[in-house]
C-alpha cells in the first residue's frame, strides 16, 4: 500500500514538473516580453533595465533553474503589469472563482438529478431516451461553446446580461 501511495505521489510530482516546465518553455519561445511590454519608442538602456531587472538577459537555463527554485520556496514572483506579488492577485480571485464554481456545480447537480428521475419514472420510454440523449449531448459539449451559447442566449437574444464584463 505505501509503495502504492509512494508511486502515485511520484506520478503526481513528475506530471506538474513536466507542466511547470512545458509553460516555462512556452512563455520563453514567445520572445522577449520586453517588446510587448514596453511601447516601441522605449530607448535601449532603459529595455536594457527592464531585461537586467526581470532576470531576461541571464542564459535560458539559470532562468529555469531560478524559476524553479522560485517555485519551490513559494514565491510566484512578481506581475509584470502592476508588480504586485503573483500569488497576490491569484489569491484575490479565488472567493469569486468559488463562487462561480459552486453555483455551477449546484446547477448541474439539480438539472442532473431532475434528468434523472424523470428518465428513472419513465424507463424504456420515449421520455427517457430524449432524456439520455440531451445528458449525453450536454456532456459531451464543450464548455467554450456551451459558454458562447449561454452568451447569445442570455445577453443577445433576451439582453438580460452584458455580453461581456
Amino acid at each position: 500500500m505505501l509503495g502504492f501511495i509512494a508511486l502515485k505521489f511520484l506520478r503526481a510530482v513528475t506530471t506538474l514538473w513536466i507542466v511547470v516546465t512545458f509553460v516555462f518553455v512556452i512563455l520563453r519561445a514567445s520572445g522577449d516580453p520586453t517588446y510587448v511590454l514596453l511601447p516601441d519608442d522605449t530607448p535601449q538602456y532603459i529595455i536594457d533595465i527592464y531585461r537586467e531587472r526581470w532576470g531576461i538577459d541571464r542564459p535560458i537555463w539559470e532562468q529555469y533553474f531560478t524559476y524553479m527554485g522560485s517555485l519551490l520556496r513559494g514565491d510566484f514572483g512578481v506581475s509584470f503589469f502592476d508588480f504586485r506579488p503573483a500569488l497576490d492577485l491569484v489569491l484575490e480571485r479565488v472567493p469569486k472563482t468559488l463562487q462561480l464554481g459552486l453555483v455551477a456545480y449546484a446547477g448541474g447537480a439539480i438539472i442532473g438529478v431532475t434528468l434523472g428521475v424523470v428518465a428513472a419514472l419513465n424507463r424504456n420510454t420515449f421520455i427517457d431516451r430524449a432524456t439520455m440523449a440531451v445528458a449525453v449531448f450536454g456532456y459531451s459539449m464543450p464548455n467554450f461553446f456551451f459558454g458562447l451559447l449561454l452568451i447569445i442566449i442570455f445577453s443577445l437574444q433576451m439582453r438580460w446580461l452584458p455580453p461581456s464584463g
